[in-house]
Order: structure tokens, then C-alpha cells, then sequence
């Protein structure tokens, strides 16, 4: 769009002449051993932040949620890390590896890119930029989490929390690092790591290569991914810092399958139609079978008579034998469908493919200690391309009918920002810390999601027949020279805002407070008459975020904060009265779906806001570190799968949509780190939700009570290493922890209340470091899922089964 070109030529002007910096606060601590804090100062960078309590799986400082960096038990928000050491000893390569010790973090979610906090899909950064599609760990310095909605620091977003991953910086200490590891269902993984001064104290680079290849237990499923990164980090003065850095991902992956649900009588009734149609020699319908008198006719055309005089639906079918308002799916079959728990629908075809390339330049200039400025650019080219089977209906435990597609939403992304940080002491009228910045997200040459579907009925039993290549099925319908969806690329929207916040100190720091908020004004090319020309769908909102602390002795506080969040939605339906003018109602037997789905529009803005009160505790020298907090959230007109229409007008998943009213989340949490002694650590994280439902609905009462999806009721976790510091054993550790999930609703209908039972999820690690010609070696063993849990995790998708790897890292 024009005014996006022009808004990102003048940022793109004023970030040429701009740098950014930080300026510092101070932060006290007494030493006691390896493991306590020491006294230091902490660097307030939007990009770097240390504190003098940071050892092992303990950070004591973030920048995630204020701008500016800060020691956690001063800001008034609940604030999580995954530091590298907790990143390396889990082993993880993807956000949903490592962040299941984050409190009302929900993991087991359908994919990646919908990691939960507190009930609620929480917005991904990289070094506070929007991250794209496929991330990875290669290159991960720690993982800040923050719950709660954060204007200040994420603007568009949902009112759960935000995930802001740090990555390395060139770094001018040499740091090399070599890590291979190879494990369960032919687990291969190799990490390169180097970092070092180029000129002393003037220039530096960095580089990570990272390569992973692996199989599941799933069939068909598998991950083969490369990534590399590389940056320079240029220091023509003290004060004066200049970063670029460049990272690629090619993933190439399977695509899960999902269990299938329906009703024991749907099924039965589905059944009876079958072993008709069967017996007859007839061919099994396109659409749901029929036994009414008439519905099904003999190949001479004579009406068959079933005894039941009047057409019946699936609702009255259930309502008759079970009574009125019964869920009418709320069992899963996947075992009378499938051969086997492995089995993949998708077959050999089935991709869950990401590419991500992001490019950053950043500058920070510190101009004094009361004064610094930053800027920074970050372009992101990402995109998904899924295949799969969807709008998978069981009949009788022996079709699928379904559709099946390719789409690959993405695009390239730019965000630029500018702010400035200012600190001032007024002495007994209080300190201050100012933060103000201006920041522009766009989307430069979007990626449309493009859907590409066959409109063919496919019919076949997954214990018997072969399974259909989905690409064969692609190439009958669209020509033998198809491979994936073409990429439409138009002008994205975008959004200009402005920010600021303001933290404060009084009473020799006994109460801090945080006044702030972000104006933003979203722009949305839509082209709604398909001629072919944009129109501009603007949206503006304020967004106000506050939060106290109150410090009751040194090491207790009391906190409190709320804040607002939106994310403005217009998204692609089906035009259902469309459908009941050309296909009749979808009631009756003559009733079928059509091959191409007419589609609208409909838009509306999500409107987030929650409040949190809690205490935050510094025990012993920061050996104890803890917060207990008492959170509430809400978020009113998602636009969210039509279960009831879809169903009813027998349409493939995701096609129709409405605004679902409002949904409710309450509950508890806590996390802890304790460092008693330099040989031990251990984290400690609970939640529990009194409330995660959908309070309020206007298109259908019915939902109102459904739980929302992938949320466990509760969740406890622990996870702990020792470390030998002496003796025969010097060098070697062992450790772990456990995950307790409770009851996890699968599907955020009341039409599916189906939901995995509670368990018991337990990991092990065993090592040894030790050094070989004075380079540190480290070799390690990961066991997850030791006890070998069958489950359901959290989705219509089964969790992994033990599986081990070895790793051997080598610092040189």
C-alpha cells in the first residue's frame, strides 16, 4: 500500500540516523558461595540483560514486558525464564520442548505455533520483533515469558501473555561449541556454535549451524531441518554499538494425524446405512447416509422401504435416544477406525513444512547514564505449507469422507522501531525510569493463504485399502505438473503505534510503580467484491497498562497489574445462506454440500483484558526465588469454527466461522528456583484454573460452559539436577522432574466434550562433564516419558512414547 511505503521509507530514514543504547540500573546482593548472587550492576538493553542473580536455571533480570531491562522481583508483572543451561539439560530444539516449567504454560497443543498461557494463544517475539512462522533453539540465548496482557510491550496480541525469544549476540569473549546427539526413532541432531573478537574490542562475529534429523513413532512422520545464523557486532566507540545478524530455517516435516470422533449411535445409525447400501451392491453416498423411507433407491431407481416414515438429522436421531441437548460427539474411536495407534491418515505425502529468514540490523548508542537511544529493523520471509486430509467424518469405522488441501500462509514481514530511554532521581520525590518508542509492523509482500482443495468424496477403510496419495489426488484435480499451492503475494497490512512507559520509585524503593500504554492504529487491505482492488480496513485503539509493587520487607513484595490487548480480525467464511438458496436445507435427505464453497466476510476486533495480584519472594540471598500470583483474563468476539453449521451444512473443517462471545480464564499459580548450594537447582511451577470457559455466546447458547481447548485443569511441575563437585565423582550430575496434567477438554465445543485424562509425564538426564586436553566435554542421556505413557496429549493426537538420546558437547 502507498501510505505503508511512505511509513516505512521515513522510519527506514530516521533509523539511518539513529542508534540505540541503554542505560543502567543498579542492583544489590551478598555473595555466599557459587550458587547466591553477588552485587553488580544490571545493563537496561532492550537486546542484553544480566544480573548479579543470574547462575545455572536462575535469571534474575528480563526485558520482556517493560521495554527496558530490569531485575524481575523490582517489576510488577509475573515474568518466566528458560535459561540456556535449563535450554541444553532438556534438550530441547522447539518452544513446546522447553517451556512446559513456565507456569499456565500449556504445551500440548495441536502445533507449534499455539503455544497456550494462561488459556490463551500468547504471541511469539524474536529480540521483541515479530518472529514469523518456524522457530528453533539453535541460536536461543534464554526464553523470557511473560504472563498476563502487555500493552507496553507487545500491542497486538491476546491477553494470556507473550513469548520473546533472546537470541546470541556476537560475543567479544571466544566462545566455540560443538553438540551432536543421536537417539530414539533415529534421532540425529548437530549444533555448531562459534563466536570471537575480529578486531579486539571493535568487532565481532558469530555463526550457528544447526542440522536435525529425526522419525517418530507416528507413522509417516518425520523432521529433517537445517539452520544457520550469522552476525557481526561493530563497536567504533565505547558508547557506540552497531548488530546485524542473518538466520535461515528449511524445515521439512510429516503431518500428524488426529484421532477421530463421533457419537456411538451417529455411528451405529451410519452402520446400519452402509451394510444397506453394501448389501445392495450399491455405491456408499457422498453425503451422510439416509435410512428413511425413499432415501436410498435401488439401481433401477425403486425406493427401498427402511420403516421409518420421516426424514430424521443427526440432532433428532440423538435427541430421540438419548434425550434433548446430548453432545452428539463425545467419544474417540481412533482404534475401531485405524489398524493401530501409529497409523497416519496423511500417508507418505502428508507436510507440515516451514521456511523462516530474518534478517536484523540494530544500533544502540548509550549518549550518558541518565540517557540512551535504540533502534532496530527486523524482516522476516516465512511461510507453512501443510498437506493433509481434512474434514475427516468417520461412517461406520470404515470411510473417511473428506477434502483435502494445501495451504501456505506467510509472507514477508518488516518491523522497525525507535525509542528512548531516560532515567532522572528527583531525590525525595522519587527515581524515575522513562521509556518512549515509536514502532511500525508491516507486511511488505504478503503470502495470502491459499487453500487448494479437491472437491472429490473420498471413500476408503483404513484397515484395509491402501492409504490415497494426497499428492496424486492434488495432480488428478489440478494437472500432473502440481506440486504446491502458488504463492499469491499482495500488500500486507500494517500498524503504526506509539508507546511509553514510566516506572518509578519511592520510599527508598519500597513502592515501584509502572504507568504506561501503546496507541495503535492497524491498517488491513481487504478486497471483500473480489475486484480485484484493496480497500483499507483501519482499526485504532489506546491500550493502558499499570502495575505497583509494594516491598513489605526485603525479601517480600506484594504486586498487582492490568492491562488491555486487541487483535483486529477479518477472516474468510462460508456464506451459509448461499449455500441453503443453491443445495436446499440442510435438514432434509435431498440435502448435499456443495463442490465449491461460497464464501464472505466477516470482521471483528478480539478485545483482550486481565488483571493479576500476587507476592513475589527473595529469600537468602536469592537462593529462594518465587512468585505466587491470582490471575483473571478475558477475551470477547474471537471469530472461531461454527461447529453446529458446519456440521449441519456438512462442510470441511475451519470453513465457517463466527464471533464466539466471550471467554473467561481464573486460576492460580506459582514457579520457584532454588539454589541452595552450587551442586543443586531445582525449579518448582504449578497452575490451576477455576475458570477456563466460554462465559457468553450470541449465536449459540449451547457453547456457553465449553471449556477451551488444550487447557489442563492443572499442572504441576518439577525438575532438578546435582552435580558432583568433589570427590571420585567429580563432574557427573543427575536429575529430572515430572509433569503432572490434569483433565484437558480437546475441542472448545460443547458439540465434542471429549477430554484426555489426568497423567503423569517423567524425564531423566545423566551426565558427566569433564575435560580432554583442557577443552570442557559434556556427555549426556535424556530419557522422556520414562514410565512410557499412553495418552492423549491434550489434542486428538497421541504423546510421545519413551524415547532417549545421547548427546556429546565439546567447548573448544
Amino acid at each position: 500500500m502507498p501510505s505503508s511505503s511512505r511509513a516505512s521509507s521515513i522510519i527506514l530514514h530516521v533509523l539511518s540516523l539513529c542508534a540505540a543504547g541503554a542505560v543502567s540500573v543498579s542492583a544489590q546482593g551478598t555473595p555466599s558461595g557459587a550458587a547466591p548472587a553477588t552485587s553488580g550492576r544490571v545493563v537496561m538493553s532492550p537486546f542484553e540483560v544480566r544480573s548479579p542473580q543470574d547462575y545455572g536455571y536462575r535469571a534474575g533480570a528480563a526485558v520482556t514486558g517493560t521495554g527496558t531491562a530490569g531485575l524481575i522481583k523490582d517489576t510488577p508483572l509475573n515474568i518466566s525464564i528458560v535459561s540456556q543451561e535449563l535450554i541444553a539439560d532438556q534438550a530441547g530444539n522447539q518452544l513446546v520442548d522447553v517451556l512446559r516449567g513456565a507456569s499456565a504454560v500449556a504445551v500440548q497443543v495441536k502445533d507449534e505455533t499455539m503455544i497456550l498461557i494462561r488459556g490463551y494463544t500468547g504471541p511469539q517475539f524474536v529480540n521483541g520483533l515479530p518472529a514469523g512462522s518456524g522457530l528453533t533453539l539453535y541460536d536461543v540465548d534464554r526464553i523470557e515469558i511473560v504472563k498476563g496482557p502487555n500493552a507496553v510491550f507487545a500491542g497486538i496480541s491476546n491477553p494470556g501473555g507473550t513469548v520473546n525469544l533472546i537470541k546470541f549476540k556476537p560475543s567479544f569473549t571466544p566462545v566455540h561449541s560443538l553438540d551432536t546427539s543421536f537417539g530414539s526413532f533415529s534421532h540425529q541432531r548437530a549444533v555448531l556454535r562459534t563466536s570471537a573478537p575480529l578486531l579486539k574490542d571493535r568487532l565481532a562475529y558469530s555463526f550457528v549451524y544447526g542440522h536435525t534429523d529425526e522419525k517418530s513413532n507416528i507413522d509417516f512422520m518425520f523432521t529433517k531441518e537445517t539452520y544457520y545464523s550469522s552476525g557481526l557486532t561493530w563497536k567504533p566507540t565505547a558508547q557506540l554499538t552497531f548488530i546485524g545478524r542473518y538466520g535461515e530455517l528449511d524445515r521439512e516435516a510429516g503431518r500428524r494425524p488426529h484421532t477421530l470422533v463421533s457419537h456411538p449411535l451417529f455411528q451405529q445409525k451410519d452402520r446400519e446405512a452402509i451394510q444397506l447400501y453394501d448389501r445392495l451392491g450399491l455405491a456408499r453416498p457422498a453425503s451422510f447416509p439416509q435410512l428413511e423411507n425413499g432415501a436410498v433407491v435401488t439401481p433401477a431407481g425403486q425406493p427401498i422401504t427402511t420403516g421409518r416414515t420421516t426424514p430424521e438429522t443427526v440432532d433428532a436421531f440423538i435427541s430421540r435416544n438419548l434425550g434433548p441437548n446430548v453432545p452428539p460427539f463425545p467419544g474417540i474411536y481412533s482404534r475401531d477406525l485405524f489398524p493401530n495407534d501409529s497409523f497416519n491418515y496423511n500417508g507418505p505425502d502428508g507436510r507440515d513444512n516451514y521456511a523462516n529468514k530474518t534478517t536484523t540490523f540494530e544500533g544502540e548508542w548509550v549518549a550518558s547514564r541518565e540517557l540512551a537511544l535504540r533502534s532496530v529493523f527486523q524482516q522476516v520471509d516465512s511461510n507453512r505449507m501443510r498437506r493433509e486430509f481434512n474434514g475427516l467424518r468417520p461412517v461406520a469405522g470404515q470411510r473417511i469422507r473428506s477434502s483435502i488441501s494445501d495451504f501456505k500462509p506467510g509472507g514477508v514481514i518488516f518491523s522497525a522501531r525507535l525509542e528512548a530511554a531516560y532515567k532522572f532521581d528527583l531525590r525525595q520525590a522519587g527515581k524515575y525510569d522513562l521509556l518512549l518508542g515509536a514502532q511500525h509492523d508491516g507486511g511488505k509482500d504478503v503470502i495470502s493463504p491459499v487453500t487448494v482443495a479437491t472437491s472429490r468424496i473420498l471413500t476408503y477403510s483404513p484397515r484395509s485399502g491402501p492409504i490415497p496419495s494426497l499428492l496424486q489426488l492434488m495432480r488428478d484435480q489440478y494437472g500432473a505438473a502440481y506440486n504446491e499451492p502458488g504463492v499469491v503475494r499482495k500488500g500486507g497490512g500494517h500498524a503504526n503505534s506509539v508507546y511509553g512507559v514510566l516506572q518509578s520509585s519511592f520510599f527508598q524503593d519500597r513502592l515501584r510503580t509502572l504507568v504506561g500504554g501503546r496507541k495503535i492504529t492497524n491498517h488491513r487491505p481487504t478486497d471483500d467484491n473480489r475486484d480485484g482492488i484493496d480497500e483499507d480496513f483501519e482499526t485504532s485503539k489506546l491500550l493502558p497498562q499499570f502495575g505497583a509493587l509494594f516491598r513489605i520487607t526485603p525479601a517480600l513484595s506484594l504486586y498487582g497489574s492490568t492491562s488491555k490487548t486487541f487483535v483486529p480480525q477479518r477472516q474468510q467464511s462460508a456464506d451459509l445462506a448461499a449455500i441453503r438458496a443453491t443445495q436446499g436445507d440442510p435438514t432434509l435427505p435431498t440435502y448435499r454440500p456443495p463442490a465449491v464453497i461460497p464464501a464472505r466476510f466477516i470482521a471483528a476486533d478480539l478485545a483482550g483484558r486481565g488483571w493479576e495480584v500476587g507476592a513475589k519472594l527473595d529469600v537468602g540471598d536469592s537462593r529462594v526465588l518465587g512468585t505466587l500470583s491470582y490471575f483473571s483474563n478475558e477475551e470477547a468476539s474471537r471469530l472461531d469454527i461454527d461447529t453446529v453449521n458446519q456440521v449441519l451444512f456438512q462442510l470441511p473443517g475451519a470453513t465457517v466461522r463466527t464471533a464466539a462471545g466471550q471467554t473467561r480464564t481464573k486460576g492460580l499459580e506459582t514457579e520457584w528456583v532454588w539454589t541452595p548450594r552450587p551442586d543443586y537447582q531445582a525449579l518448582v511451577s504449578a497452575s490451576y484454573f477455576f475458570t477456563k470457559n466460554e462465559i457468553s455466546n450470541p449465536s449459540e447458547a449451547r457453547e456457553i460452559g465449553s471449556h477451551l481447548e488444550s487447557v489442563p485443569r492443572y499442572t504441576v511441575n518439577f525438575w532438578n539436577k546435582y552435580t558432583f563437585t568433589s570427590g571420585p565423582l567429580k563432574g557427573a550430575y543427575f536429575g529430572g522432574g515430572a509433569t503432572a496434567l490434569g483433565e484437558t477438554y480437546e475441542h472448545p465445543s460443547w458439540t465434542i466434550p471429549i477430554k484426555s485424562a489426568p497423567v503423569v509425564l517423567i524425564d531423566a538426564i545423566f551426565g558427566y562433564a569433564t575435560k580432554v586436553s583442557d577443552h570442557p566435554v559434556n556427555v549426556r542421556v535424556n530419557i522422556r516419558n520414562l514410565a512410557d505413557k499412553h495418552y492423549l496429549n491434550g489434542t486428538f493426537q497421541y504423546g510421545e512414547p519413551r524415547t532417549f538420546a545421547a548427546s556429546v558437547g565439546l567447548r573448544f
